[in-house]
């Protein structure tokens, strides 16, 4: 799904192919991700299904043509201010659930989850479980556009241990 400059042997995107040999009408593609093993997550290539959202789409440009990035007007987590790195860029990644931030960045979320959560371990990220509901949010601000990112959607609870996917 990369861009032909990032992709191996500069190949074409995929649904640029599509389109080219005329099995689509655009090259757009969306995901819908769940945490549903049994519905499963969905790639949809040449368009969108507004089947799979209860929102509007939001369409953001594209910074260059090797990555996914865009710029992030602001990133901070709920309650907290004065938050370092506002006015980057973030490059998506269509195969990955993660988030990574710069050291300061990193440095400054655990600091505030270790302030909602005090056993909450800034080296491992890992905390009780029943305490998931006390993180906080993370909110990315793109092109004026709000993306709040709830503490369930960052965590993993695994054999009764939670961590934070940062």
């Amino acid at each position: 799904m990369a861009f032909p400059k990032g992709a191996r042997g500069n190949m074409p995107m995929f649904t640029n192919t599509v389109k080219m040999d005329n099995e689509c009408d655009n090259d757009y593609f969306s995901l819908m991700l769940t945490k549903n093993m049994e519905e499963g997550s969905k790639l949809i290539l040449c368009g969108i299904d507004s089947a799979y959202t209860t929102e509007d789409f939001t369409f953001h440009n594209m910074l260059d043509t090797i990555w996914y990035t865009v710029n992030i007007s602001s990133f901070g987590i709920e309650g907290f201010t004065d938050f370092p790195g506002n006015g980057m860029t973030a490059m998506f990644d269509s195969g990955t659930s993660g988030m990574a931030l710069i050291p300061e960045m990193y440095q400054a979320v655990m600091k505030a989850f270790k302030t909602k959560v005090p056993k909450f371990n800034t080296e491992n990220g890992i905390f009780p479980c029943e305490n998931m509901k006390d993180l906080p949010n993370i909110i990315i601000n793109i092109d004026g556009v709000n993306y709040v990112i709830p503490s369930d959607a960052y965590s993993l609870e695994n054999e009764g241990k939670c961590s934070n996917q940062i």
